[in-house]
């Protein structure tokens, strides 16, 4: 066997881990398909002995290690990113059983997502140290983007400890299983984005609006913390408020919704509703985001040729008191509904 491997050949996996520093075991179902990876290099701060007395310095010393800036990018499954999704977000529940093997879940954000972490190893190379292991990953965020014409991609954020090389706990990667190959969400036929008023009644597909694209954020701002007796980081604690936007990409300006909007301060309700396979009886797979409250904050629409003016919009996710009407539960800023397969807590 040759000690390299190509992209092709690749596993990575991430699982929810309980002890910070503490690595866990991949194997069944903890895979991901991923694009790409971003985790960065292994690089340790190294400081130098710049005592003066010396014509050049002669020693470096490692002083501390984190990973800050971390991502993986793979195509949005309705199967595949549920454990990533509820750390980021903090909070989900058991699986209701909606039909056979289709089950529900909705994924929140909580207050706060301390405690909450995964371990994620990739292999790269067939050689005695070819995976690269976070021990304690932080998912700080999310960005999930759709267009007409392409599946539909996520990309996760994260923070870590370090990247271990050496004594990773996940020595081999064999075991890694996937929840599903397929099922990707793209915005097919099956696929609609309904808004009205925040105050209005309940979405109803006489509400639908029509984008070609949209890309949706949200991110949680973390410090790096690092303790006495450890020189890698601790867990990371949140230092600011989350950031959840969402921008809507139209191929022509033939709407004034969202212009008067910005001007007169109009708040709305939104969903994103992808809708894949048949699950069981009549239940399909199913990812929605439900959005009790946006306030939109930019509108553009630049001319650049004889075709067809494109109109991009972005708005502000915000938190509510009470849920609208239609989105019992829902306080915001955002909401992830899920029907699949899967019958387990993503954070049990």
């Amino acid at each position: 066997m040759a000690d390299f491997v190509t992209g092709r050949e690749i596993i990575a996996g991430l699982k929810k881990a309980s002890t910070w520093r503490t690595a866990v075991s991949l194997g069944s179902n903890d895979g991901l398909l991923i694009l790409s990876e971003a985790i960065g290099a292994k690089a340790p701060t190294y400081v130098p002995d710049d005592s003066l007395g010396q014509s050049d310095i002669m020693d470096y010393y490692k002083v501390n290690e984190a990973i800050t800036g971390a991502n993986i990018t793979g195509y949005l499954r309705y199967d595949m990113w549920d454990v990533a999704l509820a750390l980021a977000l903090g909070e989900a529940g058991t699986p209701t059983q909606v039909d056979g093997d289709a089950y529900s879940n909705t994924y929140k954000p909580a207050d706060n997502i301390d405690g909450y972490f995964a371990t994620f190893a990739i292999k790269k190379a067939n050689t005695t140290k070819g995976i690269w292991e976070i021990p304690s990953a932080k998912i700080t965020g999310f960005t999930i983007t759709a267009r007409i014409g392409e599946l539909a991609r996520i990309t996760v954020n994260m923070m870590g400890n370090k990247i271990e090389t050496e004594s990773p706990t996940n020595t081999s990667l064999s075991s890694v299983t996937y929840r599903d190959r397929g099922n990707v969400c793209r915005m097919d036929t099956s696929f609609k984005i309904r808004m009205n008023s925040q105050s209005g009644s309940a979405l109803a597909d006489t509400d639908k609006i029509y984008p070609f694209g949209f890309t949706l954020t949200y991110n949680r701002p973390f410090q790096e913390n690092f303790e006495a007796s450890y020189t890698d980081m601790s867990e990371p604690v949140q230092n600011g408020f989350a950031e959840a936007t969402l921008e809507l990409n139209f191929d022509k300006y033939n709407l004034d919704t969202f212009m008067s909007a910005i001007e007169n301060e109009t708040d709305y309700k939104m969903d994103i509703v992808f809708e894949g396979e048949t699950i069981s009886g009549s239940t399909n797979y199913t990812f929605r985001i439900d959005i009790p409250k946006i306030t939109w904050v930019t509108g553009e629409a630049p001319v650049g040729g004889p075709g067809t003016i494109s109109h991009t919009v972005t708005g502000r996710l915000q938190k509510v008191e009470s849920a609208p009407t239609g989105m019992t539960g829902v306080l915001g800023p955002l909401a992830i509904y899920v029907v699949n397969k899967r019958t387990s807590d993503p954070l049990a």
